[in-house]
């Protein structure tokens, strides 16, 4: 089952309404999301989808919507056996082919290993969304990166209560 959402994605002055700190601090994480569930638990990663698929334009992207043809990825990352996060990254081939090429071959490595190694990616939009996932409310980050000039983007939902 996956995160659904129910608020849309907004910039980050919906944050200035956050009363909990915890779900603050992953929703503002600088670096890698892996290394952060490392450092205080069993991280492990499973893989949902991985191939060129459709995208739906209204939720998926603001950018990436211009590309006709676009790698899909999803997986849940779990923190001592407790899914923790859902993510759904957005690679266009544009992207793969003349931005970075290791972004069409993650397998089951953690993408935030390729994005804070390689500096050609920057970050340039972050936009932040309410979820509704098993009967709780919860909250995802969506980061739109760039490599060579060419988008991708990530959306993380971080399955903790409200």
């Amino acid at each position: 089952m996956k995160p659904q959402q129910i608020l849309n994605w907004q910039s980050s002055e919906i944050l200035r309404t956050f009363q909990n700190q915890e779900i603050e601090s992953w929703l503002l994480e600088k670096g890698p999301i892996t290394e952060r569930i490392r450092s205080s638990s069993n991280f492990k990663l499973e893989v949902l989808k991985d191939e060129f698929a459709p995208i739906d334009t209204i939720n998926d992207d603001l950018i990436i919507k211009n590309f006709p043809t676009n790698k899909v990825r999803e997986v849940k990352l779990f923190a001592d056996d407790n899914e923790f996060v859902f993510a759904r990254s957005i690679i266009p081939q544009e992207t793969i082919h003349q931005g970075l090429s290791l972004l069409g071959n993650i397998k089951d490595k953690p993408l935030g290993d390729i994005i804070f190694s390689e500096p050609n990616i920057s970050r340039e939009i972050f936009l932040y969304a309410k979820f509704q996932y098993q009967h709780q409310e919860i909250w995802g980050r969506k980061i739109i990166y760039t490599v060579n000039n060419y988008p991708f983007s990530i959306a993380e939902v971080f399955i903790i209560p409200e």
